[in-house]
């Protein structure tokens, strides 16, 4: 109680005293002795659930749920913890023995062809022309879509840029637009697709009204050894090899994901396991989320507007999430099953190395440095170097 108590005085300001140096009955009068004696309890709850846990040798999964029983000033304190046992697999597929078929990772020309001309693309000038709109030009239109005379919700679209040579736009958009001028206006019908992302609109046909603000005309650059050297190569061979390289280095790290993605699903085929709690699958369901929510912010989206995007809700998500949520833990499982009878480990000065390299970045961020050095992080790190030398061993043993 004392503990709690000075805990607590640390976040209060009470008159006369320093920050943690105020008398016991001074912060009980201040907070009382309910606020003391629950503050207290969160540090008893932690002692004790550990030292259950290990007196017992059992793994748990999730969050624990605490009931308190008993919880009054003065008196014996009584609590209960209920918590997901961690799932054992009964039988662990042959990953010595299964076996993954590898493919040759081959750049085709016409890809390399195709991003010579995206790069080129990038190089493109534009300049605003007074004439109408033709299939080789940009164009900047106010658009909005209406269906029964309704707005769509995000169907007002100013300043909205169209290349009137591509076809990743509503089916027939292009065409409409061609012909027409700066400060013309059109009104016209489209159907669109019917497995368009988003449902409310799939197989519709919407009302689309445009104003045209600017007809660009673009110039190409010609690929050649001038284009190239321009962008810092030494010829046009010189460009296309690069990009080739470039190509063969993604397909690769993308044939490295997919084999990855192979192994376990075949291992998780032949393996047997004993009941999942239901907390473990809902917890990699929220990770799924996060991630999610993560790139939709790196776009510069907000979650709330990628969900109308596509026409979902959060539930809906999780439902979706659900099988490959339980995919993941399978995963996991057997990942830890393998670490543990191939006695993996992480090599100490391994770690040291790779702490310090990622402290290094942080050399004015005092509270950064604290948190790396951590015994947490460690063991963090420690489960990832484990679990990235386990998928070593697989690849090597089952991919051929």
């Amino acid at each position: 109680m004392k503990g709690a108590a000075e805990r607590l005085s640390q976040e209060s300001n009470i008159p006369g005293f320093r920050p943690g140096k105020a008398p016991y009955d001074m912060i009980k009068q201040r907070v009382g002795e309910m606020a003391i004696l629950e503050e207290a309890v969160q540090h008893i709850v932690r002692a004790k659930f550990t030292e259950a846990i290990v007196a017992e040798d059992i793994d748990t999964v999730g969050s624990p749920e605490v009931n308190m029983e008993k919880l009054a000033p003065g008196n014996p304190i009584k609590f209960q913890i209920t918590v997901a046992l961690l799932p054992e697999i009964e039988k662990l597929a042959d990953y010595k023995s299964k076996k993954i078929d590898k493919k040759p990772v081959e750049v085709s020309d016409e890809k390399m062809e195709k991003v010579l001309k995206d790069v080129a693309k990038m190089q493109t000038k534009e300049k605003v022309v007074e004439r109408a709109a033709t299939k080789a030009d940009k164009v900047i239109v106010d658009l909005t879509m209406e269906q029964n005379h309704v707005a769509i919700e995000g169907g007002a679209s100013p300043n909205f840029q169209v290349f009137l040579s591509e076809e990743n736009y509503i089916p027939g958009l292009t065409d409409k637009l061609v012909g027409m001028k700066a400060g013309e206006e059109k009104e016209f019908s489209l159907k669109f697709p019917d497995d368009h992302f988003q449902k409310n609109l799939a197989g519709k046909e919407v009302d689309i009204k445009v104003k045209m603000q600017n007809v660009y005309e673009l110039e190409a650059p010609e690929i050649n050894d001038e284009f190239a050297k321009s962008i810092g190569q030494k010829d046009l061979n010189a460009l296309k090899e690069t990009l080739r390289q470039n190509l063969k280095a993604e397909a690769e790290q993308e044939q490295a994901q997919r084999l990855e993605q192979d192994i376990f699903q075949s291992l998780i085929k032949d393996t047997r396991f004993a009941d999942i709690p239901e907390i473990l699958v809902n917890e990699e369901i929220n990770k799924m989320l996060h991630e999610l929510e993560h790139n939709a912010a790196q776009q510069g989206m907000k979650f709330e507007d990628y969900l109308k995007s596509i026409n979902k809700t959060m539930a809906d998500l999780k439902l979706e999430f659900a099988p490959q949520a339980m995919e993941r833990v399978k995963a996991a499982l057997i990942l830890r099953k393998i670490i543990e009878t191939e006695k993996i480990e992480a090599d100490e000065k391994e770690l040291d190395a790779e702490i310090d390299k990622l402290a290094a970045n942080y050399k004015d961020n005092d509270d950064a440095k604290k948190q790396i050095y951590s015994p947490e992080y460690r063991e963090y790190m420690s489960n990832v170097t484990k679990n990235r030398k386990a998928i070593e061993m697989l690849k090597e043993n089952m991919v051929k």
